[in-house]
């Protein structure tokens, strides 16, 4: 006969300890993970200690201001997952109207698709009945669907990183992107979207304080024409860092002035904050950094 595990003789793992745990493995930064799970680094630093003194082990190795994760840690990591995921399912099939719900997401007409696509791709695995309903804008544009309640979360870029509904911002750097020859020119030919956009803005700003000439050769705000005008050598254009460079370093031109940061923006409603855009708001906090 199988012997009963009382309660008493059962250690159990609080969620919120396990998701602070997850973050931390994939962040490897007390201060990040602090940001994401919208908690002080003191108590995170506590959460984690707490959960090794209830696993009785070390679960990262510290190095300065990194965390790596022991042996331990990756076996926690690969179970917490499940126990998150299983959870998560769990808490949704519970609570899911019959309707299918839907989520109304605003996101720049200047970023990536990759970016969202598959964090979108990773929760829908998570969440299969939930709608996407995307609306691309520009940032000041989303702003304003936000505040007047056609959007339930937006995206955005904009020069500052504070905002109403803002709940997180990450500074992303600018660079100049085109054909080398084209950075000689004067005036210098750039490619610019119409008013409003933060890209244009920064590039115009730029230019005007360090006097260098310039004249637009093609304005659109339809970012799959800007990026093939960067490719055929129509003009300039200034990009982000991270996916957004890896098929234009080739013709990045450190030569002009520099740029000033955007902060790529995550803005909700807190009337919106239901269970599930909460769990949306986790999975996009982490893509964002």
């Amino acid at each position: 006969m199988n012997k009963v595990l009382l309660p008493q003789t059962v250690k159990n793992l609080p969620t919120d300890s396990l998701r602070m745990f997850v973050v931390l493995a994939e962040m490897k930064s007390i201060s990040a993970t602090a940001q994401i799970i919208s908690r002080s680094q003191p108590a995170v630093s506590l959460q984690l200690k707490k959960l090794e003194e209830t696993l009785n082990c070390t679960l990262f190795r510290r190095n300065k201001s990194m965390f790596g994760l022991t042996r331990n840690g990756e076996v926690l990591l690969h179970y917490a997952r499940q126990i998150l995921d299983l959870n998560d399912r769990l808490i949704y099939e519970l609570k899911q109207n019959p309707k299918q719900q839907s989520i109304r997401l605003g996101i720049p007409n200047d970023f990536i698709q990759q970016f969202w696509l598959d964090t979108l791709s990773s929760f829908n695995h998570q969440y299969p009945d939930i709608r996407f309903e995307i609306y691309e804008d520009l940032s000041i544009n989303l702003i304003s669907m936000l505040h007047h309640n056609q959007l339930d979360m937006a995206l955005t870029l904009l020069p500052k990183k504070t905002g109403k509904y803002c709940i997180h911002a990450v500074e992303k750097q600018l660079f100049w992107v085109g054909q080398a020859s084209l950075a000689e020119r004067r005036p210098l030919p750039i490619i610019s979207c119409f008013s409003g956009c933060s890209y244009r803005n920064n590039m115009e700003a730029a230019l005007k304080k360090t006097a260098i000439p310039f004249k637009t050769v093609l304005t659109t705000n339809n970012f799959y024409t800007i990026y093939d005008a960067i490719e055929r050598g129509l003009g300039i254009y200034a990009l982000l860092t991270d996916k957004n460079l890896e098929n234009y370093q080739h013709c990045t031109l450190p030569q002009l002035p520099e740029l000033q940061p955007l902060y790529l923006g995550l803005h909700i409603k807190p009337v919106n904050l239901s269970e599930t855009i909460k769990t949306l708001t986790d999975h996009l906090k982490i893509s964002m950094q």
